[in-house]
C-alpha cells in the first residue's frame, strides 16, 4: 500500500490458455469505465499467464474488484489466481474485532442462559454427540497444557449456533402414514379435533431457539437475531479464510452489533421457577422426538456402512483371490526356470572343471620347460662368471702397471714444477728490487715536485700574485694518492713471495708415497 496517498493494489493473474492480454485488456476497459479516471491500471503478459494490475483508495478498489469478479471471472469462468488484496486485507483487519466481539457477546448469553436452565452438567445430557466427538479433543489439549477451560468455549462459532437453532420433529411433513400408525393416533384419541391436535404435535417443530426466548419479552426480535447471526457466520469465513469481503459489510456488521447488543441488554438476568419448569418440560418433548430420529438415522447410516464395507470387503477377497492365482502361476513359471537354471549351471560348473584339468597339465608342462631353461641359464653364467674373474686379474695387472708408470711421470712433474717455482722465485725477487727502485725514485721526484711547488709560491708571493689555493690542496692530494698506490703494490709482492716460498717448502717424497699406498689399497679391493 503506498504511505503518501492511501492507496491499495490489487493483483490478479489470469489463465493466458482462456484470453489474450488485448482480450482482458478491452473487458476491463468496459466493466471500469466510470473508475478508469480513479485507478491505476497494468495488464503484463508473463510465462506464468496475464498479469493485472490495479491501484486506487480503498472504496474505488473494492468497488472494481466486486465488478470484475462479477462480470469477468463469473460471467466468462475465468481460471485466476489472487496475488495481492491489499484493500481486502485492510477491510478484514477492519471487520475482524467488530465479529470477535458479537461471537463473544452471544457466547456469554448462550452459557448463561443453558446454565440457568439444566445446570452445570448440561453439556454431557443436551449437547449433541457428533459436536462433542469434535469439541473433545480441543478439550484434552487445553487440559493438557494446564489450561481451565470449558467446553462452551473449545466449541466453534459454527457449531455454537448449530445446538440453539437445530430443529427436531417427531414426524415430517411428508412422512407417509402406515395402518400402523393410524391404528395407534385413534386409539390415543376421542375425537377428530383431538386427533387433529396429536398430528399437529407430531409434525411441530422443536429447537433449543424456542427456550432461549423465554428470556425476552419481543420473541419477534430473538428470530430476527437468528438471521442476523446467520449473516455474521458468513461474513466470519470470509475473514478468517482470507476471501474476498465487500467494504459495506463493515457497516452492517456494526448495525448487527448495536441490535445484539440491544437485544442482549433487554434480556431477563434469569428465568422465574416456573419458566424453567415449562422449559425442561419442552427440552424432555424435544428429546422424545429427536432421539428416534438420532437412532433412526443412526441405524440407516450403520446400514450404508456395513453395505459398503461389504462390497469392499467382497472386492477386497476377489482381488485377493487374482492375486494369490497370479503368485501360484509367477510361483510354478519360477520354479520351472529355477530347475532350467539349475541344469545350465552343472552343466557349465562340468566344463569348467574340464578346462581346469586341462590347463593344470599345460601349467605342469610349462613348469618343467622353466625348470630346465633355469638350469642350463645357471651353468652359463658360472661359466661366464669364472671368465670375467680371470679378465679382472689381467685388467687389475695392467691397472698396476699403469699405476706405477703414472707415479714415475708424477715424480718428473713434481721436480719440474720445483725448477719452476724456484726459478718464478727468483723473477719476483728481481720484480721487487725493481719497483723498489722505482718506489725510491717516484719519491725523489715528488719530493722535487713539492719543493718546486713551494719555491714558486714563495715567487708568487713576492711577486703579489694570488694563487689559488685549490692548486695547492689539488697537488697534495696526488702525492697522497701516489703514496697509497706504491703501498699496495708493494703489499702484494710480499704476499706472492711468501706463496712461492710455501710451495717449494712441500715434501715431494711424502706425496709420492701416498700415492702408491692408494693404487695398492684398490688393487687388493678387486
Amino acid at each position: 500500500m503506498s504511505q503518501e496517498q492511501n492507496l491499495y493494489s490489487l493483483r490478479l493473474l489470469f489463465d493466458s490458455k482462456q484470453i489474450s492480454s488485448g482480450e482482458l485488456e478491452e473487458k476491463v476497459k468496459d466493466v471500469l469505465a466510470e473508475f478508469l479516471p480513479y485507478v491505476e491500471i497494468k495488464i503484463n503478459q508473463s510465462s506464468k499467464g496475464i498479469e493485472f494490475v490495479l491501484k486506487g483508495t480503498l472504496e474505488v478498489v473494492d468497488d472494481c474488484h466486486h465488478k470484475i469478479n462479477k462480470k469477468i471471472v463469473e460471467t466468462d469462468n475465468l481460471n485466476f489466481q489472487r496475488l495481492l488484496d491489499e484493500a481486502g486485507d485492510k477491510i478484514r483487519q477492519q471487520a475482524y474485532p467488530i465479529l470477535a466481539e458479537i461471537e463473544q457477546l452471544f457466547r456469554v448469553f448462550v452459557s448463561q442462559a443453558i446454565v440457568d436452565i439444566f445446570g452445570f452438567d448440561w453439556w454431557d445430557n443436551f449437547a449433541p454427540a457428533d459436536i462433542r466427538n469434535k469439541v473433545q479433543p480441543i478439550y484434552d489439549k487445553h487440559r493438557e497444557d494446564g489450561a481451565s477451560i470449558d467446553p462452551l468455549e473449545c466449541t466453534q462459532f459454527d457449531d455454537l449456533v448449530k445446538i440453539i437453532t437445530a430443529e427436531t420433529f417427531e414426524w415430517s411433513e411428508d412422512r407417509s402414514l402406515s395402518a400402523a400408525d393410524l391404528l395407534k393416533l385413534l386409539h390415543d384419541c376421542d375425537s377428530i379435533a383431538e386427533l387433529k391436535n396429536k398430528l399437529e404435535d407430531k409434525i411441530k417443530k422443536f429447537a433449543f431457539w424456542d427456550i432461549f426466548s423465554r428470556f425476552f419479552e419481543d420473541t419477534k426480535k430473538w428470530e430476527k437475531i437468528k438471521r442476523d447471526i446467520n449473516f455474521v457466520i458468513k461474513e466470519r469465513h470470509k475473514v478468517m479464510h482470507h476471501r474476498p469481503i465487500r467494504l459495506g459489510v463493515i457497516k452492517a456488521l456494526l448495525e448487527k452489533k448495536s441490535e445484539l447488543l440491544t437485544l442482549l441488554d433487554s434480556a431477563k438476568p434469569e428465568l422465574s421457577e416456573q419458566e424453567r419448569t415449562e422449559a425442561r418440560k419442552d427440552i424432555q418433548k424435544s428429546e422424545s422426538q429427536w432421539l428416534p430420529q438420532l437412532y433412526e438415522s443412526t441405524l440407516q447410516q450403520n446400514s450404508q456402512m456395513l453395505s459398503q464395507i461389504k462390497g469392499l470387503t467382497q472386492s477386497t477377497s476377489q482381488n485377493n483371490l487374482q492375486i494369490l492365482s497370479q503368485i501360484k502361476g509367477l510361483t510354478q513359471s519360477t520354479s520351472q526356470n529355477n530347475l532350467q537354471m539349475l541344469s545350465q549351471i552343472q552343466n557349465l560348473t562340468q566344463r569348467i572343471r574340464q578346462q581346469d584339468s586341462k590347463m593344470l597339465s599345460q601349467v605342469q608342462g610349462l613348469t618343467q620347460r622353466i625348470q630346465q631353461q633355469d638350469s642350463k641359464m645357471l651353468s652359463q653364467i658360472q661359466g661366464l662368471t669364472q671368465s670375467t674373474s680371470q679378465n679382472n686379474l689381467q685388467i687389475l695387472s695392467q691397472i698396476k702397471g699403469l699405476t706405477q708408470s703414472t707415479s714415475q711421470n708424477n715424480l718428473q712433474i713434481l721436480s719440474q714444477i720445483k725448477g719452476l717455482t724456484q726459478s718464478t722465485s727468483q723473477n719476483n725477487l728481481q720484480m721487487l728490487s725493481q719497483i723498489q727502485n722505482l718506489t725510491q725514485r717516484i719519491r725523489q721526484q715528488d719530493s722535487k715536485m713539492l719543493s718546486q711547488v713551494q719555491g714558486l709560491t714563495q715567487l708568487t708571493r713576492n711577486q703579489n700574485l694570488q694563487i689559488p689555493t685549490q692548486i695547492f690542496a689539488l697537488t697534495q692530494s696526488v702525492i697522497q694518492q701516489n703514496l697509497q698506490i706504491l703501498d699496495q703494490i708493494q703489499a702484494l709482492n710480499e704476499s706472492t713471495l711468501q706463496e712461492n716460498i710455501q710451495e717449494i717448502n712441500i715434501n715431494p717424497d711424502e706425496h709420492q708415497d701416498l700415492d702408491i699406498q692408494s693404487d695398492i689399497n684398490d688393487s687388493d679391493n678387486h
